[in-house]
């Protein structure tokens, strides 16, 4: 599977619009507590706790095929 995939099937598996591809991609490169940080509670959508999950679910459908 491709990075772009792998980004692509984490983001449809969280209901989370592509348009968060690039988003994804950067996060996937940073170190999470460069930009995982406590939900603010203020209905951001997506919230960084989605965000978070799409990011986690790519870097295990990567891992799953290296």
């Amino acid at each position: 599977m491709t990075r772009d995939d792998a980004i692509a099937q984490a983001l449809d598996e969280n209901m989370v619009d592509d348009v968060y591809q690039r988003l994804i991609e950067r996060y996937l490169d940073e170190a999470d507590d460069s930009w995982r940080s406590t939900c603010c509670l203020s209905n951001c959508d997506p919230c960084v706790k989605t965000i978070g999950r799409v990011v986690d679910r790519a870097r295990e459908l990567m891992a799953q095929t290296s």
